[in-house]
């Protein structure tokens, strides 16, 4: 649609995408309990629900019996509908904004386009195995990275709170993700300046880069809250660009088709899809088991 402007005007759609996800930390933050019987506190009397100030872990060692008489003490529901109310409203406004569009100014597809920007690199020479084998490879290589992302931000609260090297509240782990996509949501501004100046592969493997090495901090600073804080910025930052990335750099290669760009998209949310099904059981227990999985998305 944009032509070869298309980087600059993607990276402005994540930024938009970005600054929603760093809303959601900050909007639901108030509202967590976490896992009260690992932080020793809980927020119930006789007669109504309030916070009271946190015990000693030993106390409720020595006072409670079971894990789920203090978990299942506070009925959670109430202090949840107010974020989900408003995450529903929010997400209400892309479907209207769809339907006004397709009222106003309905799209109709053109009868002719003329092509007035130089032949693709290479692209009329490829055979349709070679074209296949590069659709394939792109849509691996984006469901890797999709996992990367949706792992993370996903779980990265609940590492946070069961690792034993790191142990914070919800509250607390909250905060970390509002910084990681506070970051995530400024990257695309600067992204949109510095592609002016270098090619989507220049900066798909620098965020890659950064990304790489964020984790291999990370997996060495679980100790040390400081390090968790900047390495966390920088996984925000990473993670910025990187759709936009993916599809400049493959559209450079390949036209993006419906055809090609309904493959692509579709075949990079398979790992997201997993990695519920893998990490969930485990990760309150084995909470590694997080960056195990990253790195290896990483690898692939």
């Amino acid at each position: 649609m944009w032509g070869s402007r298309s980087p600059s005007v993607l990276q402005l759609t994540q930024m938009a995408y970005a600054a929603g996800c760093a809303l959601s930390p900050l909007l639901s933050r108030e509202f967590l309990l976490g896992d009260m019987y690992r932080h020793g506190h809980h927020d119930h009397d006789d007669h109504h629900h309030h916070q009271t100030s946190p015990k000693p872990l030993h106390y409720w060692m020595d006072n409670i019996t079971h894990e789920s008489d203090i978990n299942y003490s506070v009925d959670r529901r109430p202090r949840l509908k107010i974020p989900y109310m408003i995450v529903g409203a929010v997400g209400l406004i892309t479907p209207v904004l769809l339907l006004i569009m397709y009222v106003v100014k309905r799209y109709k597809m053109p009868k002719m386009v003329t092509n007035t920007e130089p032949d693709k690199c290479g692209e009329t020479t490829f055979t349709p195995r070679t074209r296949m084998i590069m659709i394939i490879l792109a849509a691996m290589s984006l469901n890797c990275y999709s996992g990367v992302e949706q792992t993370y931000q996903n779980n990265g609260s609940t590492f946070y709170q069961y690792d034993p090297l790191v142990h914070i509240s919800a509250h607390k782990a909250a905060n970390i993700m509002a910084l990681m996509t506070g970051c995530y949501a400024l990257g695309p501004i600067a992204s949109s300046f510095i592609s002016r100046w270098f090619s989507p592969e220049v900066m798909l493997t620098y965020h890659l880069i950064i990304i790489a090495v964020s984790f291999v901090v990370l997996q060495f600073s679980q100790m040390n809250m400081i390090r968790i804080w900047i390495v966390n910025a920088f996984i925000g930052y990473g993670f910025s660009a990187m759709y936009p990335l993916y599809y400049s750099f493959t559209d450079k290669h390949l036209t993006f088709t419906n055809k090609i760009s309904s493959i692509v998209s579709i075949a990079s949310q398979c790992f997201p899809l997993m990695s519920p099904f893998l990490i969930g059981p485990l990760i309150e227990d084995h909470p590694h088991v997080l960056l195990d999985l990253e790195f290896g998305y990483l690898a692939d």
